[in-house]
């Protein structure tokens, strides 16, 4: 992951909840343990598409909270 993903992935959330960092960030969160959830019950090998997805919403939380954080 290169970092241009989580940063999209910050700025679609932040559009969603009209700037609010906090509410960003946890929508971030559950997205992440969403993709988490789904790759181990239904991915059938450990390598796909969407592996590193919820590594994506991880990193746009960790984002926000940082940035909530100032």
């Amino acid at each position: 992951m290169d970092g241009t993903e989580h940063r999209a992935l910050v700025d679609l959330a932040l559009q969603i909840h009209d700037g609010d960092v906090a509410k960003a960030a946890k929508a971030c969160r559950r997205m992440a343990d969403w993709w988490e959830h789904w790759w181990e019950a239904f991915a059938e090998s450990a390598e796909g598409p969407h592996q590193d997805r919820a590594a994506a919403w991880r990193a746009a939380a960790e984002h926000l909270a940082k940035v909530g954080a100032r």
